[in-house]
């Protein structure tokens, strides 16, 4: 048995890709470190998982996923929409 959990805290950083084309087997999971790791120990290109929506990986769980803030909305917009609607 391999202890990946070191390599994994300190290379993995992304940016990662998953992607899904409908077929079995036809997801797959893609980041650059971790692609070295799968093409040397297994000789794939990327990991390959067979899932249904959201059963394999949540698009906040893929490694340099950013969050982005929320738009806001200014008080001038907001009081010109109560102005418009009075």
């Amino acid at each position: 048995m391999v202890d990946i959990s070191d390599f994994l805290k300190e290379e993995i950083k992304g940016p990662a890709q998953f992607n899904c084309n409908g077929k079995k087997n036809g997801c797959r999971f893609e980041e650059p470190a971790m692609n070295e790791l799968i093409g040397s120990v297994f000789g794939d290109p990327s990991i390959f998982l067979d899932c249904e929506s959201s059963e394999c990986l949540y698009y906040t769980e893929v490694p340099g996923y950013k969050v982005h803030p929320p738009p806001t909305i200014s008080n001038l917009s907001v009081r010109r929409n109560q102005i418009s609607q009075a």
